[in-house]
C-alpha cells in the first residue's frame, strides 16, 4: 500500500485573495483565571452565562501579571511506522510569571490576601481548569486539540528585587510556574470570551 493513496484526498486550506496588508498580530497576556474542575462551562459559550460564573465565584482571576514567558513545548517523539519518521506530539507546555500586586484587603480581611490566594492555587492544583487572558481581555481557554481541558502543575515562591538606587529597600514578589500537560495556546485555541465584552472587567 502506498504512503498517501490517492484515496485520501484532501483539500487544504488556502489564504484569502486580496490582503495586501502584512500586519502581525499584536497580543500580550496579562492574567490567568482558575476553576476546579467540577465548573461546567457554557456550551455554547456567551457572555451572561460566563459574568455569572465569575459572580459567583466559580471562577476566579489573578491580578495583572509581570515577566509573563511562555517557554518553547516540550516534545515526544511517537513511532507510528518503521516506513515514517516519528510523530512528535507536543507533551507539556510551562509558562513563567510574577504577581507583584500585594492584597492587603479581601474577605475574611488580610494584609497578606494574595498569599492565601496563591497558597489555595498550590494546594488545589490537581484539580484546577485553566484560562489566558491577554491585555485586550481576548482569553483562551486552556485545552487540547480535541478540545478537553488540559491539567496543570504549579509551583511558586517569594523572591526580592532591590531596586538600581541603593538604600531603596526591596521590592517584593511572586514568581510562579504552571507546566501544561499539552500545549495550551496551540493552534486550534482561539479566544472564546472577553473580560471587557462579557462585564468581567470593568
Amino acid at each position: 500500500m502506498a504512503l498517501c493513496p490517492s484515496a485520501c484526498g484532501t483539500d487544504l486550506i488556502g489564504n484569502p485573495e486580496g490582503d495586501c496588508v502584512l500586519v502581525p498580530r499584536k497580543k500580550t497576556l496579562s492574567r490567568i483565571s482558575f476553576f476546579v474542575c467540577s465548573t461546567d462551562l457554557p456550551d455554547p459559550m456567551n457572555d451572561a452565562a460566563i459574568l455569572a460564573l465569575y459572580e459567583d465565584g466559580s471562577i476566579v482571576i489573578t491580578s495583572e501579571l509581570a515577566n509573563i514567558v511562555v517557554n518553547d513545548p516540550t516534545y515526544e517523539d511517537v513511532i507510528m511506522s518503521e516506513c515514517r519518521v516519528p510523530d512528535r506530539v507536543i507533551v507539556s507546555r510551562e509558562m513563567t510569571f510574577e504577581d507583584r500586586i500585594a492584597i492587603t484587603s479581601g474577605s475574611p480581611a488580610n494584609a497578606y490576601y494574595d498569599y492565601a490566594f496563591w497558597q489555595d492555587k498550590l494546594t488545589n492544583q490537581s484539580k484546577l481548569n485553566y484560562i489566558i487572558h491577554y491585555c485586550d481581555g481576548d482569553s483562551v481557554v486552556a485545552r487540547d486539540q480535541n478540545g478537553n481541558l488540559l491539567t496543570a502543575s504549579i509551583t511558586g515562591y517569594l523572591n526580592w528585587q532591590k531596586p538600581a538606587t541603593q538604600g531603596a529597600g526591596n521590592i517584593e514578589f511572586k514568581r510562579l510556574s504552571i507546566n501544561f500537560n499539552g500545549d495550551p495556546l496551540g493552534f486550534t485555541n482561539t479566544p472564546e470570551f472577553n473580560l471587557y465584552t462579557a462585564g468581567i472587567l470593568g
